[in-house]
C-alpha cells in the first residue's frame, strides 16, 4: 500500500506521527520500509527524540536524536528493552549494566556513577531497586540487605568494614559504635529517629528511653545513670527537657520536681533527704543547682541564683565535690567579680570576668602571685609577670607585646614572646621544670623549626612545623635513638622518609601516606638476623626482594606480591645458600612456566613446568653438566625426544629416542666399553636393525 502513496505531505504526516512517540525504531534490516517512505537515517536523527539502530533482530543501540549520544545498548523484544543491556548518560558514561523487562530495569543489575564507580549491585523490579542488594561508598560495601521501591528496607550499614546501623523489617533500627556496641535501637521514619527508642553510652549502659520526633527527644522520656538507676523522668521537646519532670536520687527518691522551659528550670523545687525544700525556682527565678559547661568545655556543678532559668547573680561551682569557683553570673556565664581555686583549694585567680573569660585581676600559682593585669580571651595581655620564688617582676606585657610566663593546671609553664596579644617569636614550654618544647611561634601557632623532648629530657622530635603541626622535614627519636627521618604533613609522616628499628638499623625507605608505610624498600629482622630485604607496598612485601632463613641464609631472591614470595621470576636456594631453582613462580608455588633446576650448583634441568612438575619442552643434564635428554616431558617424565645414557657418568651406553614415555623407540645406538655394539631402530626397547660384535 505504501508504495502507491507518493504524497510528500503524507510522508511528513506519517513520519511526524511516528517521531512524536518517545521511541522511534530504525531497523536496518527493513530497508524496504525506509525506501517506501523515502526517508533516510539522517531524517530519523533530525526528527526523532530517540532512535534505535538494530544490529540483529533482537539486538540494537539506542541514541538521542538531538545529540546522537548512545544511551542504551542491548537486547530488545517487540521494540522494548528486554534481556541484557547497558544504559549510558548523555556524556556516554555507563549508568546501568544488567537485566531489563518490558523496557524497565528488572532482574540483576549494577548502577554506576561517572561511568566506573559502582554505586549499587543487586535486584531490580519495575525499574526500582527491589529485593536483595548492596550499595557501595569509596569502593567498600556501605549497605547490604533488602530494598523496597528504591528505599532501604532491611539490612546493615557499614563504615570501615564495621556495622554502624541495622535496619529491621518493622522499621526498627540499630546504631553501633566502632567496637560493635549498640548506641541506639528504636523506630525510624524518613531516616530520622521517630517514635520510641533507647540510647546507650559507649560502654553499653542505657542512658535514655523514650520518644523521638524528627531525630530529637520529644515527648515522654527517662534518663538513666549507671544503666538502671533512674535519673530523670519527664517531658522533652527538640532534645531538651521541656514541661513537667522529676529528678531522682540514686536511692530512687525524688530530688526535684517541676517544669522545664526549653531545657531551663522554670518552676522547680529541690528537696533534701527529709523532703524539705532546699532550692526553688519560680518562673525562672530563684536558687537551684545544675550542671554547666563553660566556653573552654570545662564541666562543673553550679549552685546559686537563677533568672530566666539561667545562672544569674551569685553562685558557686564545684567539680568532684571540690569548690573551683565562686562569683557573679549573667545569663549563665561568669560575668563580674569572681575567684577561681586550684585542686588544693588555693586561689589561682581573683578579679573580673567578662563573657566567661578572665578580664582583669591577679593570677596565682601554688599560692604565689605570678601575674597582675588585664587579659584578652583568657590570656595575659597587659600587666606584670612575677617570679614565683622571690616575687620580683621578671617580664612585662604592654598591649599584648613583650615577654610572658604562664602557669597551667597540668604543671606546665610557657615562656615566650608576644606580639599584638598573640604568641610570636621564640618560646619554651616546661613540665615540672623539664624542657618539653623549644620552638618558634607565628600568630599564636608553632611555625618553623622546633624540638620536642620527653619527660626524661630525651629528644623525641627535631624538625619543622606549620600552623601548630609537624610539616616539612623532621626527625623522630625513641629513647634517644633515631626512629624516623623524612617528610611530614599535618602532623603525620607523609612523603619520602626512612624508618629505623630500636638498634637504629634502616628498616624502610620510601613513601609514606598519612602516617603509614606506602611504597619503597624495607628490611625485616628476627632478633639480629636479617630475614627480608626488598620492595614494600602498603606494609606488605611487594616487588623484588630477598628472603632469608633464621640463620641468615638466602632462601629466595625474586618477586613478591601482597607479602607472598614465589610470584613471578625468582631464585630458590637450599639451607646452605646453594641455588636449587631459577625461574617462574605463581601464588607461592614454584615451577610455573620456564625454569632451571640445580644440584650442588650444577644445572640438571632447563625447561618448562606446570604445577611444579616438568611439563613441556626441556633439557636434562647429568651431575657433570652433560646433556642427557632433550625433548618433551610429561608429568615429570621423559616423554618424547632425544636422549643419551651414561654408565657411572663417563661411559656412554645409549643415544636415541623416547616415544610416549618409553625409551628406546626409533633410531638409536648402543655402546659397551665405548665401542658401538648396535645401531638401528628400537620398538618399545626392542632392537630392530644392525648389531655389532
Amino acid at each position: 500500500m505504501l508504495e502507491n502513496i507518493k504524497s510528500s505531505f503524507f510522508h511528513k504526516l506519517l513520519f511526524s506521527f511516528i517521531a512524536g512517540s518517545k521511541e522511534l525504531d530504525l531497523v536496518k534490516y527493513n530497508k524496504n520500509f525506509q525506501a517506501q517512505l523515502g526517508l533516510s537515517l539522517k531524517h530519523y536523527k533530525i526528527m526523532s527524540k530517540k532512535y534505535i539502530i538494530y544490529e540483529t533482530k533482537n539486538y540494537g543501540k539506542e541514541y538521542l536524536g538531538e545529540t546522537n549520544s548512545l544511551i542504551y545498548e542491548g537486547e530488545y523484544i517487540n521494540g522494548k528493552r528486554n534481556g541484557k543491556g547497558k544504559e549510558f548518560n548523555r556524556d556516554g558514561l555507563l549508568l546501568y549494566d544488567g537485566d531489563f523487562k518490558n523496557g524497565k530495569r528488572e532482574g540483576i543489575g549494577k548502577f554506576y556513577a561517572e561511568g566506573n564507580i559502582l554505586i549499587y549491585e543487586g535486584e531490580y523490579k519495575n525499574g526500582k531497586r527491589n529485593g536483595k542488594g548492596k550499595t557501595f561508598k569509596e569502593g567498600k560495601v556501605f549497605f547490604d540487605g533488602e530494598f523496597l521501591d528504591d528505599e532501604l528496607f532491611k539490612g546493615k550499614t557499614y563504615e570501615n568494614g564495621k556495622v554502624v546501623y541495622e535496619l529491621e523489617e518493622n522499621g526498627i533500627r540499630k546504631e553501633y559504635n566502632s567496637f560493635g556496641g549498640v548506641l541506639f535501637e528504636g523506630e525510624y521514619l524518613n531516616w530520622k529517629k521517630n517514635g520510641k527508642g533507647k540510647e546507650y553510652d559507649e560502654e553499653g549502659n542505657l542512658i535514655f528511653e523514650g520518644e523521638y520526633l524528627n531525630g530529637e527527644k520529644s515527648g515522654e522520656g527517662i534518663e538513666f545513670f549507671n544503666d538502671v538507676e533512674l535519673a530523670y523522668k519527664g517531658m522533652f521537646l527538640n532534645g531538651k527537657r521541656h514541661g513537667e519532670g522529676k529528678i531522682y536520687t540514686p536511692n530512687g527518691d525524688i530530688a526535684m520536681e517541676g517544669d522545664y522551659l526549653y531545657g531551663r528550670q522554670w518552676n522547680t523545687k529541690f528537696y533534701d533527704e527529709n523532703d524539705n525544700i532546699i532550692y526553688e525556682i519560680v518562673k525562672g527565678k530563684g536558687t537551684s543547682i545544675i550542671d554547666i559547661t563553660h566556653s573552654n568545655k570545662e564541666e562543673a556543678n553550679y549552685e546559686g541564683e537563677f533568672v530566666d532559668g539561667l545562672p544569674n547573680g551569685k553562685g558557686k561551682e564545684a567539680k568532684d565535690g571540690e569548690l573551683i569557683f565562686e562569683g557573679e553570673y549573667v545569663n549563665g556565664l561568669r560575668n563580674g567579680m569572681g575567684i577561681e581555686y586550684d585542686s588544693e583549694g588555693e586561689i589561682k585567680f581573683e578579679g573580673e570576668y567578662l563573657y566567661d573569660e578572665r578580664f582583669k585581676g591577679k593570677e596565682y600559682y601554688k599560692g604565689a602571685l605570678v601575674f597582675e593585669g588585664e587579659f584578652l580571651y583568657g590570656k595575659h595581655f597587659d600587666g606584670k609577670i612575677y617570679d614565683q620564688d622571690n616575687g620580683e617582676v621578671i617580664y612585662e606585657l604592654i598591649n599584648g607585646n613583650g615577654k610572658d610566663k604562664q602557669y597551667y593546671d597540668d604543671s606546665s609553664v610557657f615562656i615566650g614572646e608576644y606580639k599584638d596579644g598573640k604568641r610570636h617569636g621564640p618560646a619554651k614550654i616546661f613540665l615540672k621544670g623539664k624542657l618539653l618544647l623549644e620552638c618558634q611561634y607565628l600568630n599564636d601557632q608553632i611555625n618553623g623549626k622546633g624540638k620536642e623532648f620527653d619527660t626524661d629530657g630525651n629528644l623525641i622530635y627535631d624538625g619543622e612545623y606549620l600552623n601548630g603541626e609537624k610539616n616539612g622535614h623532621g626527625k623522630e627519636y625513641a629513647k634517644g635513638k633515631l626512629k624516623f627521618e623524612g617528610e611530614y604533613l599535618n602532623g603525620k609522616m607523609h612523603g619520602h622518609g626512612k624508618l629505623y628499628d630500636e638498634k637504629e638499623r634502616l628498616i624502610f625507605e620510601g613513601e609514606f601516606l598519612e602516617g603509614k608505610l606506602w611504597s619503597g624498600t624495607s628490611k625485616e629482622y628476627s632478633g639480629d638476623t636479617l630475614i627480608y630485604e626488598g620492595g614494600c607496598l602498603q606494609l606488605k612485601r611487594n616487588g623484588q626482594g630477598k628472603l632469608y632463613d633464621k640463620n641468615g641464609n638466602l632462601i629466595f631472591d625474586g618477586e613478591f606480591i601482597d607479602g607472598k614470595p614465589w610470584n613471578g621470576k625468582g631464585k630458590q636456594y637450599d639451607n646452605k645458600g646453594r641455588l636449587i631453582f631459577e625461574g617462574e613462580f605463581k601464588s607461592g608455588k614454584k615451577f610455573i612456566g620456564t625454569g632451571k633446576e640445580y644440584n650442588l650448583e650444577q644445572i640438571i634441568y632447563d625447561g618448562e613446568y606446570v604445577n611444579g612438575v616438568r611439563n613441556g619442552y626441556g633439557k636434562e643434564y647429568d651431575d657433570k653438566g652433560r646433556l642427557i635428554f632433550e625433548g618433551i616431558f610429561k608429568e615429570g617424565k621423559k616423554f618424547e625426544g632425544e636422549a643419551k645414557e651414561y654408565y657411572y657418568g663417563d661411559e656412554i651406553i645409549f643415544e636415541g629416542n623416547y616415544l610416549n614415555g618409553i625409551k628406546w623407540n626409533g633410531k638409536g645406538k648402543e655402546y659397551k666399553n665405548s665401542k658401538l655394539i648396535f645401531e638401528g631402530e628400537y620398538i618399545n626397547g626392542n632392537k630392530v636393525g644392525q648389531e655389532y660384535n
